[in-house]
């Protein structure tokens, strides 16, 4: 994810917006970042941190850019609701270019508590591979394809893909409702127990 440093007037205007959280920071001991999302028209993904802090303290946003009433600033709590009240509020654009980005996105901000879920594109992304024993790494060459995009004709996307779930690195399809909710199945166990390090942007 591209992140984009915000200068101290933005910083200042971010704190304000963060509700009660706003005591936690302020513009001379915190940064504050932006980030856009491709399957948002107006919300993009905001960072405030607190180096002064001990420990640093981070939290994340989806800001409406073009609003500042009801409804415009979700805290991302690790629970989906906030992801989906975004979309609620939103032009929900999702499309094959960046299906995979709002899965990951959305497994990133919602997390599994039994461990990390992610669509592996290219295997190159996969820090731990090196970690992986040889002839695992040769059954992942050897079973690894591309994410397969589908469109439904009731506007669904399904993704057959591998994926790194629970810890384990599998093959799942995964299917992506209109409404921004996301479900696996068809969960099929390549490796179990991998040193599941992901590699998605922070």
């Amino acid at each position: 994810m591209d992140w984009q440093r915000l200068d101290r007037k933005a910083t200042e205007d971010l704190i304000n917006k963060a509700g009660s959280a706003s005591v936690l920071f302020s513009p001379q001991t915190s940064e504050a970042r932006r980030a856009s999302l491709s399957f948002l028209d107006n919300f993009a993904l905001y960072r405030l941190t607190n180096y002064a802090a001990l420990p640093i303290i981070s939290l994340d946003y989806l800001v409406n850019e073009n609003s500042t009433g009801t409804n415009s600033v979700f805290y991302l709590d690790g629970s989906k609701n906030s992801i989906l009240q975004a979309i609620r509020n939103d032009n929900f654009v999702i499309a094959e270019d960046n299906i995979v980005s709002y899965v990951n996105f959305f497994f990133k901000n919602a997390p599994d508590p039994e461990g990390d879920i992610y669509i592996i594109e290219d295997l190159e992304d996969l820090v731990f591979f090196d970690l992986l024993e040889a002839r695992q790494q040769d059954k992942l060459r050897d079973n690894f394809t591309a994410p397969d995009i589908k469109r439904l004709d009731d506007g669904r996307f399904e993704v057959k893909s591998c994926m790194v779930y629970q810890g384990s690195l599998v093959t799942a399809l995964t299917s992506v409702l209109g409404d921004g909710n996301v479900n696996v199945s068809s969960i099929s166990m390549m490796i179990h127990s991998t040193p599941a390090y992901h590699k998605i942007d922070n």
